[in-house]
């Protein structure tokens, strides 16, 4: 295994609960209200019903939510094994989906990449550009999460002036339109859409 393999098993291994120590041990670790208002009105912005994906799904509310809109299919992918629990999530670690090019016409990661080591970053982004049809979105947060401080680890390792994070995803999305969307900033994250030219 390299080092960098055992370096995404490292962080992966902080959410586990199976220890009883992980993130996802304490019960409120979830999708906050905030975040999921603004991914409601993202969803909801668009014409159509769509194909949708939540990379790094955690317990799911944001596929509970996008299937009480009426999109589908709808399809998770998650990290812990633990919480790959139900038929519509697989597991898959970034940069690495198991899809096949732009078979989602929308697809979601949110507050994922600050957990993510750096050096993941840039394939990560891609990887989510790869299997999207239509609309990507992004939340990233650039402070240090509450529940790692409740733990004792770092959990938001990879912490980025906004700026020059936008900077990346239009790099690195060549192919899309990218928008900071500042009306749905969230003080402890901010919020990008990457529309498919």
């Amino acid at each position: 295994m390299s080092d960098l393999e055992s370096r995404r098993l490292a962080e992966v291994a902080k959410y586990d609960p199976m220890d009883g120590c992980g993130a996802y041990s304490l019960a409120d670790y979830r999708m906050t209200d905030v975040l999921k208002d603004r991914l409601e009105k993202l969803l909801d912005e668009g014409l159509y019903t769509r194909s949708y994906l939540d990379v790094s799904c955690g317990r799911g509310e944001s596929l509970a939510l996008a299937r009480e809109m009426g999109h589908g299919p709808v399809v998770g992918t998650e990290a812990v094994p633990v919480l790959v629990n139900a038929p519509n999530k697989v597991h898959a670690v970034l940069p690495d989906l198991p899809f096949g090019d732009k078979v989602f016409g929308i697809v979601s990661c949110l507050d994922v990449m600050e957990h993510l080591i750096h050096e993941d970053w840039k394939a990560s982004v891609q990887e989510l550009g790869r299997v999207c049809k239509e609309r990507l979105i992004l939340s990233i947060s650039n402070v240090e999460d509450r529940t790692g401080a409740l733990l004792g680890t770092e959990l938001h390792i990879s912490r980025f002036p906004y700026d020059q994070i936008d900077g990346w995803l239009r790099e690195w999305l060549p192919d899309f339109a990218v928008t900071w969307r500042t009306d749905l900033s969230m003080g402890h994250a901010e919020v990008w859409e990457c529309v498919r030219s």
